[in-house]
């Protein structure tokens, strides 16, 4: 069925103008692109459990002889903020890093993460690997993306990965 020349028009206006919108959001979410680093300390003493919860970026957990957590965050964020914070609930220390639905091509969070050895960890994962080194807590590892690994554990181990290797 030929279409009217009319309607061919008024579709091709469409697309042309659904591209230089799309192009335009793209060069001031470039523009708006942002680093840094922040780096944070938590004494130990009480806390029984990391949690990070992190829906896109690289997670690193060292078990080591110390009793404070050390936390290095690098954070990139683009058009809209970046949600990054820790707690500590209860026994918990809990890390979580989060981006919007829409403007967030340059959202991510890395940790790396110094705790003291003999702490439970639990790692909720969405896109990004997963590195857990020294650990002698219980370790409960889940990734939706990203590959897992494992070296110089003690304790129990759960670990899943949607895609990627383990």
């Amino acid at each position: 069925l030929p279409l009217h020349p009319r309607a061919l028009r008024t579709w091709a206006l469409l697309l042309l103008l659904g591209g230089i919108f799309l192009g335009s959001f793209s060069v001031v979410e470039l523009i708006a692109h942002e680093e840094w680093t922040r780096t944070y300390e938590q004494p130990a003493a009480g806390i029984d459990q990391l949690h990070l919860a992190v829906e896109s970026g690289r997670v690193e957990v060292r078990g080591t002889d110390t009793d404070t957590i050390v936390v290095r965050a690098e954070v990139s964020r683009g058009l809209f903020g970046v949600s990054e914070e820790a707690v500590v609930v209860d026994d918990r220390y809990e890390l979580t890093a989060s981006c919007p639905a829409l403007g967030s091509t340059w959202c991510r969070v890395n940790y790396v993460v110094i705790v003291p050895s003999d702490i439970q960890v639990v790692v909720d994962s969405g896109n990004g690997g997963v590195t857990l080194v020294g650990i002698a807590g219980a370790v409960d590892v889940d990734s939706d993306n990203g590959r897992i690994e494992l070296t110089d554990l003690a304790g129990n181990i759960d670990a899943n990965s949607d895609n990627g290797r383990i």
